[in-house]
């Protein structure tokens, strides 16, 4: 049976301790056991999806979890079967890899792209995605190329810092608008992923008008010599579950990855209006720390 719920079953942080790769942080909803074997696990290098990824510096798209996928059994058993792996670096090294954890039977449509810039950094090529619910944009975005500064992609990438189109269906640089309003899609975000000065990889989210799997986007900035966060709060999607965001842990969550430098995921405290049958109602929330040229200069929060 489809479900309307968002297509994020669980996302997770895992950072290099020595040879392998830790459970930094990690929010797997209801699904206790795929939580308890995670939080236990290690990945040395080129061992599962984290380790594959450490080891070839790289974002990964697997839809098939099978052998290689080491906690394939306890994925299967709660309905998770693909998972996107994105490395973050900090000057050259990986400082760590996110994980999302995703199932094919959410009727919400919504994507999650990877971008990966070519050697002159000029042009951005389609490197994997995960889409839901929306078959015809899935088949046309792969054969795509965007130009520095060109759509969602390009802008991000020409930025070097997130990008927000409330509603990709109206805005004349989203080259595929067209499609995105067959396949009911509306708010989307931009992420640039560095590696020192380069980007290297751009991530973009795009979410549904109704039951969105992204519900909210904030921007932090760091403080001007501080040391501290100040909130720019850049978009926010127009969610059922509004009423939940007050409970989001924007600010808190953006202090500890300012703190720590490596990615954070968190619970959202879901109030009780935004209890309502059919919503998409916020679950978990990720912060990313975002860099420039000159080390790291603040956070994205995204709630999902």
């Amino acid at each position: 049976m489809e479900s309307a719920r968002s297509f994020i079953a669980g996302i997770e942080v895992w950072v290099p301790r020595g040879n392998v790769l830790v459970h930094s942080s990690g929010e797997y909803g209801d699904r206790v056991e795929l939580a308890r074997v995670s939080e236990r696990s290690t990945f040395r290098r080129g061992e599962g999806l984290p380790g594959a990824v450490w080891s070839v510096e790289r974002p990964l798209v697997w839809n098939d979890l099978g052998s290689r996928f080491v906690r394939a059994e306890q994925a299967r058993a709660v309905g998770i079967d693909v998972a996107l792996a994105l490395p973050v670096f900090g000057d050259s090294a990986l400082t760590a890899v996110i994980v999302f954890l995703m199932s094919q039977t959410s009727s919400s449509p919504g994507c999650i792209e990877i971008w990966e810039a070519n050697a002159d950094q000029r042009v951005l090529s389609h490197a994997g995605g995960h889409y839901s619910g929306c078959a015809d944009f899935e088949k046309v975005s792969p054969l795509l190329q965007f130009p520095f500064g060109a759509g969602l992609p390009g802008g991000t990438f020409s930025a070097g810092k997130p990008v927000v189109m409330r509603d990709v269906r109206q805005a004349t640089t989203f080259i595929r608008a067209g499609l995105a309003a067959q396949c009911g899609l509306q708010f989307a975000v931009g992420l640039p992923f560095r590696r020192g000065r380069r980007v290297e990889h751009v991530v973009t989210l795009v979410a549904a008008e109704n039951s969105p799997f992204l519900q909210t986007f904030e921007h932090w900035e760091a403080g001007l010599g501080s040391g501290d966060a100040r909130l720019a709060l850049r978009a926010s999607s127009v969610a059922v579950a509004e009423p939940a965001m007050r409970e989001a842990p924007g600010e808190r969550l953006a202090e500890e990855v300012l703190a720590n430098g490596v990615p954070l995921v968190m619970p959202v405290k879901v109030v009780e209006e935004a209890l309502l049958e059919g919503d998409a109602v916020p679950t978990l929330a990720l912060g990313i720390p975002l860099r420039d040229g000159d080390g790291m200069n603040g956070v994205a929060c995204l709630v999902f």
